[in-house]
């Protein structure tokens, strides 16, 4: 099976390109990996966004330093 990226692009990185990496990362049997970016970046993940990938199971502790 082949594995696609893809790429979630918002303002400031901080709740819907990180729901959409983390839904994509972990809703997709590894068919797909999401990575999310911001053009203009906060300053840090929305809480509300990460207590919901949280629950999804998305390792935030190892995927990256914004979290």
């Amino acid at each position: 099976m082949k594995t696609y990226n893809i790429l979630f692009l918002c303002t400031h990185n901080s709740a819907r390109s990180i729901l959409g990496e983390a839904l994509a990362s972990t809703q997709t049997n590894g068919r797909f990996i999401g990575y999310s970016a911001g053009s203009r970046p906060g300053s840090g993940v929305n809480p509300f966004a990460k207590e919901l990938v949280v629950q999804m199971g998305y390792p935030v502790e190892t995927t990256s330093p914004r979290f």
